[in-house]
C-alpha cells in the first residue's frame, strides 16, 4: 500500500494524528504536486476525512514538536505523547515564550488543556504590547517624514499610493516631467538584524525599479553602514537612505532603476492615473 491509501478513511480510523502529519509531510517531501496534478493537502484531504485546514494545523503542530524535541532531547517521550490539541497550543506557546514551555518541561505535572491555554494567551498578551507600541511609533515616524517632504517640496505627495501590484511605499510623487519618487519608512532597531534587512532590500529592489528614485527613510544614522551595503550588494543605483537623527547622514541615488521597469506595461497603466490625481490637486 502506498503512503496516500494507507490515509484512506484516517480520520474515521482514528489514525495518530503525529503519523498522519508525518505520512503528509512525506508526500509532500517526496514531489511538488499528487499524481492527478493537485496539491498533496488537498489530495490527503479527499481521502483522509480531514478538511486542508485542519491537515495544515496538524502539520505544523507536528513540525513544532519536532523541533522542541531536538532542543530538548529528555523530554521527548512527553512531547511525543501529547495529544493534538496540547500540541498546537504548546506550539503557539514556543513560538511566543520558548523559556515557558522549558518551564512546562521541568515541572512535575503537566498542565491541563485550560491552563496551557490560558498560558498562551498570557504570553501572546505581553507579546502584542511591544508590537502595538511599535506600530504607534512608526505610525509617529511616517507622520513627520511626511511633513518633512511637504516642507522641503513643492510635490503633491500621496500618502495612500494607488493600486500598484508590485509598489507599495508610504509616499509617491509625480514630477511635471513624468518621473516618480517614492520613499518609504524604517525604524531601525537598536541591533541590526541582517537578514530581515536583507528580506527588506529584496522587496525594496522591485519596487525601486518601478521608479526614478527610491528614498528609504529611517530615523537615525546607525544601521547606514548596513544599509550601504545592501546597496552596493544588489547594485540599486536609484536607491538612496536619509537618516532623521544623529550626523543627517544620506545616500544619493547615483543613476537610474536596474533593472528598468519604469516603461513596463504595469507602470504604464498606473502613472496616467497617478498623474491625473496629482494635477486636480494643483
Amino acid at each position: 500500500m502506498d503512503l496516500l491509501s494507507s490515509l484512506h478513511q484516517a480520520r474515521e480510523k482514528a489514525m495518530p494524528w503525529r503519523i498522519l502529519a508525518g505520512r503528509l509531510a512525506q508526500l509532500e517531501a517526496s514531489a511538488p504536486l499528487a499524481p492527478d496534478g493537485q496539491p498533496w493537502i488537498r489530495a490527503v484531504e479527499a481521502i483522509s476525512g480531514f478538511s486542508a485546514n485542519h491537515l495544515r494545523r496538524m502539520s505544523k503542530a507536528s513540525s513544532l514538536i519536532e523541533v522542541m524535541v531536538q532542543r530538548w532531547p529528555d523530554h521527548a517521550g512527553i512531547l511525543n505523547a501529547l495529544s493534538f490539541t496540547h500540541s498546537e497550543v504548546l506550539g503557539r506557546l514556543w513560538e511566543a515564550d520558548a523559556a515557558a514551555v522549558e518551564h512546562l518541561l521541568k515541572a512535575e505535572r503537566w498542565p491541563s488543556y485550560g491552563a496551557l491555554l490560558a498560558q498562551y494567551e498570557k504570553a501572546r498578551s505581553r507579546r502584542s504590547a511591544p508590537n502595538a507600541a511599535g506600530k504607534l511609533a512608526l505610525g509617529n515616524f511616517r507622520d513627520r517624514v511626511n511633513s518633512f517632504l511637504e516642507q522641503k517640496s513643492s510635490l503633491a505627495l500621496f500618502d495612500r499610493v494607488p493600486h500598484h501590484p508590485y509598489l507599495k511605499p508610504d509616499f509617491l510623487a509625480f514630477l511635471p516631467n513624468g518621473q516618480i519618487i517614492a520613499w518609504d519608512c524604517m525604524l531601525m532597531p537598536e541591533k541590526v538584524d541582517q537578514e530581515a534587512l536583507h528580506r527588506r532590500f529584496a522587496a525594496w529592489a522591485t519596487e525601486a525599479s518601478f521608479v526614478t528614485e527610491f528614498w528609504i527613510a529611517v530615523q537615525h544614522d546607525r544601521g547606514m553602514d548596513h544599509m550601504h551595503r545592501c546597496i552596493m550588494d544588489l547594485d540599486l543605483k536609484n536607491i538612496g537612505v536619509m537618516a532623521f537623527g544623529g550626523s543627517g547622514a544620506v545616500i544619493s541615488p547615483h543613476g537610474p532603476p536596474a533593472p528598468d521597469r519604469r516603461k513596463s506595461a504595469v507602470n504604464t497603466a498606473f502613472a496616467p492615473s497617478l498623474q491625473s490625481r496629482g494635477d486636480s490637486r494643483n
